[in-house]
């Protein structure tokens, strides 16, 4: 596809520079072997026309570039109505990005809501388990208390340890 726009920059010592695109702005580079016919140097401000392609490094790269005749490749200044036109959709996309937005808003309000109940449900789940089993445990370990009481009557006095011999008088560890 050809495309036209205009130099907007030229280095001549290395041979290269920009084309802009007309009606996109967009930037494309451009070298002197590029050029159709190099019969002028290019410079800032001249018109062309050229194919893009991608280059060896990846990037667009304008081709087959020709000096476009005076008025060539400019479109006709836009009617009024067009203007209007344009106008008119893009005052159409901020409402619907607006209610897309709202949409989006709720949805995520509302799914958040849900995962909340639903994880506290399994978390109070969790925690009912936890204090049925140590409600379990302790009621075990009192019973056992209670049994150990109920079952002894007598009280039984701890049997005495005689005093070892010469504890006073040797030191703790030597022997």
């Amino acid at each position: 596809m050809r495309y036209y726009g205009t130099i907007i920059r030229w280095n001549e010592d290395r041979g290269f520079g920009a084309v802009c695109v007309d009606n996109t702005q967009i930037e494309v580079f451009a070298q002197i072997s590029a050029f159709a016919t190099p019969l002028e140097l290019p410079s800032e401000g001249q018109r062309v026309s050229f194919e893009i392609e991608k280059g060896r490094r990846g990037r667009d790269e304008a081709r087959n570039i020709c000096l476009a005749a005076e008025g060539e490749g400019r479109q006709p200044p836009a009617e009024e109505d067009d203007i209007e036109d344009a106008d008119s959709k893009k005052s159409g996309i901020i409402p619907a990005l607006l209610i897309g937005f709202c949409i989006v808003g709720a949805a995520g309000y509302f799914g958040f809501q849900y995962w909340q109940e639903a994880h506290s449900e399994a978390i109070a789940a969790r925690n009912r388990l936890i204090v049925d089993e140590v409600h379990e445990k302790i009621t075990a370990e009192r019973k056992a208390w209670q049994d150990a009481v109920e079952g002894k009557t007598q009280k039984t006095k701890p049997a005495r340890v005689p005093p070892a011999e010469n504890s006073a008088s040797e030191p703790v560890g030597a022997q």
